[in-house]
């Protein structure tokens, strides 16, 4: 079990290197124990990577574009970004280092993604705040023209949207972005913020209809 914050964070970062794994609750509590005791099956294999080299493509694929530099995006693999594992991705062409036009920052690319092109099935989706199209907000900016913050944790005098506003994503680009909440068994749209010239009005009432079946409400 943990106790206080500083061994709550630390039992988080074992948890995320796999040094210590869930085997239950108590009062609430998850309780850890270590791979070799609780899952002395899997502990004993021998791993064929390091978790940096693991993590990185992971995250990379995640993102889909991952900024080289420090940033929140590298949470965990901070030290990944600058033991050398980067470089022999790289250099072993697992991963490339890209730029965008206009920019000077380099991207984390897998080079099957610069010849990918995105499924279209004419859904609009209602995009998450901590989705991982959303996770570099200056990529955002660049890459389609989109501003976005969450606000949720702002004063409400400083919010420009709205307390919880999420990005529209039709057919590849980011399209708008709406403010809803459940009240009464409905899901209520308190406002919707159309910003492409082509916003699908079908598209998106679908897209409601969509959600609000998910969340067991009517639209």
């Amino acid at each position: 079990k943990s106790t206080g914050k500083a061994g709550t964070l630390a039992l988080e970062v074992m948890w995320t290197r796999c040094r210590v794994v869930v085997v239950g609750r108590s009062g609430g509590q998850r309780v850890y124990d270590v791979p070799e005791r609780a899952l002395p099956e899997v502990a004993a294999v021998e791993p064929v990577e390091s978790f940096s080299r693991w993590g990185v493509r992971e995250r990379v694929d995640a993102a889909g574009m991952l900024a080289t530099a420090s940033g929140p995006w590298w949470s965990m693999l901070k030290e990944a970004r600058k033991d050398g594992t980067v470089e022999a991705l790289v250099e072993e062409e697992v991963l490339l280092r890209v730029r965008m036009a206009g920019s000077r920052r380099e991207w984390l690319v897998r080079p099957a993604a610069l010849e990918a092109r995105p499924a279209v099935d004419g859904r609009m989706r209602i995009i998450g705040p901590l989705d991982p199209l959303l996770w570099n907000r200056n990529l955002v900016r660049m890459a389609l023209g989109f501003e976005y913050v969450w606000e949720v944790y702002k004063p409400a005098v400083q919010r420009r949207w709205g307390y919880y506003v999420t990005p529209l994503l039709h057919r590849g680009d980011l399209v708008g972005r709406v403010e809803a909440r459940v009240s009464d068994g409905r899901l209520v749209v308190e406002q919707v913020w159309r910003e492409h010239a082509d916003f699908d009005e079908a598209a998106f009432s679908a897209c409601l209809q969509r959600h609000a079946s998910a969340l067991g409400v009517d639209a």
